[in-house]
């Protein structure tokens, strides 16, 4: 006999029915566009006392991706293959940790991944609750995906250059070696190289390969 809120054999669950597998963009190995795959991989696991499984609507990628697929920090981490592409995520917390007191099942957050032990670009991804937030209903799944791991790169520009309230940063040009930018120009190419805005005394601003 069962009652209600009860399945027979077992207590029913918030959480809802996970599959064992799911849909990725991973990569294989070290190497060009060659080892970039599309197909099934096993599901997290549970998540740990202070994590979230989490089912990806949205995820996007960076040039990171593509640094760590050719291989560029592969001295400096340790990866372990198939590894799933993608840092951002925007999606529908499934299951929580014991410990973790902020997010709640059926709850939309949005985040990013801390470290290279996995990647967003999957169904379902298991993420440290401290690198996530609540989504803003008004903000589409799309859009939220898109702010993490940039706009925490934007956030330090901004302290390190010391801005705040009482600034005002417009389109004006700024002069490097024979030719002029806008700041448009030098914000979406990422054009940074030697100081930047020396009135502002950016002076640690550096240029890695992939800008």
């Amino acid at each position: 006999m069962t009652t209600e809120g009860e399945i027979e054999g077992e207590i029913a669950s918030d959480r809802p029915a996970l599959p064992k597998e799911m849909d990725a963009f991973y990569w294989t190995g070290f190497g060009g566009p060659e080892v970039c795959k599309v197909g099934k991989l096993p599901l997290p696991g549970s998540p740990g006392p202070h994590q979230l499984l989490v089912k990806v609507h949205y995820a996007s990628l960076n040039p990171a991706d593509y640094q760590q697929r050719k291989g560029e920090a592969k001295h400096l981490l340790k990866y372990k293959f198939p590894k799933v592409f993608g840092f951002d995520f925007s999606g529908d917390v499934v299951e929580v940790g014991n410990e973790v007191k902020d997010f709640k099942i059926g709850e939309e957050v949005f985040g990013m991944v801390a470290g290279v032990r996995t990647g967003t670009a999957a169904e379902y991804v298991l993420v440290d609750d401290y690198v996530c937030a609540l989504k803003p209903a008004e903000i589409p799944h799309h859009l939220a995906a898109a702010v993490p791991l940039v706009g925490i790169t934007a956030e330090k520009a901004l302290k390190k250059c010391k801005i705040n309230d009482m600034h005002r940063v417009d389109s004006g040009g700024i002069q490097k070696e024979s030719d002029t930018y806008s700041w448009e120009q030098i914000l979406s190419r990422v054009y940074f190289k030697k100081s930047l805005v020396l009135e502002w005394q950016c002076f640690t601003v550096y240029r890695f390969s992939w800008i």
